[in-house]
């Protein structure tokens, strides 16, 4: 017989009062002559039969419900059931969770479909892919400013560095001003001094001509340049070029500028002057140390596409000092420059200016 706390526990829960009702309902059918069936109870085999084909079998309780008390079986029940609720009430939060998640109201779980929610999630993925590939196009292009700045980084490194500081002047051991601000550059060891700083003691001021990178002194522009290595076409020389750091020495001084004869019996040096200069000053002479022999100096000039002309003859020995020479060029197109007559000694032209 069921006592009052079965009785209680059935009422309470109907799911289960009821499936206990259908079972003593057809329990003659389902198990036959073995179990026995009153009015008023249900033997406790007949429950352990009644358990395990519609509680354990199916899955939706453990075994332990076999050969309990009636009291701990039905409380093995509501526990199980009780977990299950849980369970189903987090799914029902995962749900909602994801309907919430594609866009679709919350108000939809109610009578939302399992193809509906596919179909929602699908689109919603397609849209997902699209934003990882356009955030993937975001992350290319992230890339290749990052390699950008990496390559700009690395030219900021191998670029020169200055070191700007303020100087005090100071002439002939009196003090002309004090503490002139940014007038001292420090570049890899050379000293750079600004336009403030110099034009407080120099008789002429100095200016730059940003257009044509020339600084001047004074107010006058420059009428004579030193020569531009850029304006030779051909050479069988050895050129000097101011700047480029290589020197060579004739007599007892040092220039950075000019044109030397190595071995050859003839050597010859042409330039385009484009119309632009009146007259060329240089100084020529003998290297000492090479053969003792005298070569002739020829210097020839054309105009446009005509022959060219010679301008000067001069005869240069081994045993002559460094001379100052002075050419007219008459603003030649062309200029020509030949040294002939020893295959060994060495000549030079240095300290070669154009004058406007």
């Amino acid at each position: 017989m069921t006592n009052n706390n079965e009785k209680s526990f059935i009422e309470k829960h109907q799911l289960l009062s009821g499936v206990v009702g259908a079972i003593l309902s057809c329990i003659i059918t389902l198990i036959g002559g073995s179990v026995f069936v009153s009015k008023n109870y249900v033997s406790a085999d007949s429950f352990d039969v009644l358990m395990n084909t519609y509680f354990v079998t199916p899955g939706l309780v453990s075994k332990e419900v076999i050969g309990s008390e009636p009291n701990e079986q039905f409380q093995i029940i509501a526990d199980t059931m009780s977990t299950n609720k849980i369970e189903l009430e987090n799914y029902k939060n995962i749900l909602t969770d994801i309907i919430i998640g594609i866009g679709m109201d919350e108000s939809a779980l109610e009578t939302v479909t399992a193809e509906s929610v596919l179909n929602e999630m699908s689109t919603h993925e397609d849209q997902l892919q699209r934003n990882i590939a356009e955030l993937s196009k975001q992350i290319d292009s992230l890339k290749s400013e990052i390699v950008s700045l990496q390559n700009e980084n690395k030219e900021l490194h191998s670029q020169t560095v200055a070191k700007i500081q303020a100087a005090t002047l100071i002439v002939d051991g009196e003090q002309i001003d004090e503490n002139i601000p940014n007038s001292v550059a420090d570049v890899d060891g050379h000293l750079y001094y600004s336009e403030s700083l110099l034009n407080t003691f120099l008789s002429e001021p100095i200016s730059f001509d940003f257009s044509k990178s020339t600084v001047f002194f004074g107010t006058e522009r420059a009428e004579k340049i030193v020569f531009p290595a850029s304006m030779i076409t051909q050479s069988d020389f050895a050129v000097y070029a101011v700047g480029s750091g290589n020197s060579f020495v004739m007599g007892t001084d040092t220039y950075d500028n000019g044109f030397v004869k190595r071995y050859g019996n003839s050597k010859r040096l042409y330039a385009n002057l484009k119309g632009k200069y009146s007259k060329m000053s240089f100084t020529v002479g003998h290297i000492d140390g090479t053969a003792s022999e005298n070569v002739t100096l020829y210097i020839y000039a054309k105009n446009g596409n005509d022959k060219y002309r010679l301008l000067k003859t001069y005869e240069l020995t081994y045993e002559m000092f460094p001379e100052e020479k002075t050419v007219e060029l008459n603003y030649a197109d062309g200029l020509q420059i030949v040294i002939e007559g020893s295959f060994s000694a060495e000549y030079a032209l240095a300290d070669i200016y154009l004058y406007r």
